[in-house]
């Protein structure tokens, strides 16, 4: 039997609640009881969102009031790996690039950099050329 909005809700509030008092945690998709764990957007608390590219299926996050950080859960085949990031991508994202993601932010910054002398290496061959 597939589990109630409520209950998806009360389940996902649960797991949000342990990775802000325990840390980060892994959550299997299939219950000890057998029972499929609730799609994230079920609740109604989680957002698909993006990610690191980690092999995973998807990304899940969620934003609080009053407060910086924000709850990621990270989707594979079988389980959620959650934590906290530092600073909420959805409330301020180059402050998550900066603290909780650098390395997506220099290779950012590397391909755009890559971009630019591209672009001007092409504007120099065509004047000159």
């Amino acid at each position: 039997m597939a589990m109630s909005e409520q209950d998806s809700r009360d389940f996902w509030y649960s797991v949000i609640s342990r990775t802000m008092s325990d840390g980060p945690l892994s959550v299997d998709k299939l219950l000890e009881s057998g029972e499929e764990v609730p799609r994230p957007e079920a609740s109604g608390l989680l957002i698909r969102h993006v990610g690191e590219i980690k092999g995973q299926i998807a990304d899940w996050r969620a934003s609080f009031d009053n407060d910086e950080r924000g709850f990621h859960a990270v989707e594979y085949s079988d389980r959620y790996d959650c934590h906290l990031d530092n600073k909420d991508p959805l409330k301020d994202p180059l402050g998550h690039l900066v603290e909780d993601s650098p390395g997506t932010l220099a290779l950012a910054v590397g391909l755009g950099l890559l971009a630019a002398g591209a672009t001007v290496y092409a504007l120099t061959r065509k004047k000159n050329g």
